[in-house]
């Protein structure tokens, strides 16, 4: 938890600075920031690092907890429950997607439970 308040602090403190502006500006139009002066590039690659980052530190913790990571773990369904968890909680906010992890994580445990939905509960997924 310490670790995701940190993540976020950082994020939010990014956002609201001028670099975190740009951003935003490149992601509505990126054409018009390279024609307004901005290194649209740098911004771009800027962010691929800071994401690369974020995700390397995830990975750490996941490595704690678990005892190993391997590439398996990101296979397809890994990425469709992350893109599921961001819909759920909202695009292009930052508190969407803790609200989307914690929204799916409940749905999650509601629909495999076999006092609710019988046998049905092994189908969760659908």
């Amino acid at each position: 938890m310490a670790s995701l308040l940190l993540v976020l602090i950082f994020l939010g403190i990014l956002l609201r600075s001028r670099f975190g502006h740009a951003l935003v500006g490149i992601r509505i139009n990126e054409n018009r920031m390279s024609t307004a002066g901005y290194e649209t590039y740098f911004y771009q690659v800027a962010v691929f690092v800071i994401s690369g980052g974020i995700a390397r530190r995830t990975g750490f913790l996941y490595a704690i907890k678990d005892g190993y990571v391997n590439p398996e773990l990101l296979s397809w369904h890994q990425s469709g429950t992350v893109l599921i968890m961001i819909i759920l909680g909202g695009l292009g906010y930052l508190r969407g997607a803790i609200i989307g992890a914690f929204a799916f994580a409940l749905l999650e445990e509601i629909f495999r439970s076999e006092a609710l939905f019988g046998a049905f509960y092994k189908h969760w997924h659908f």
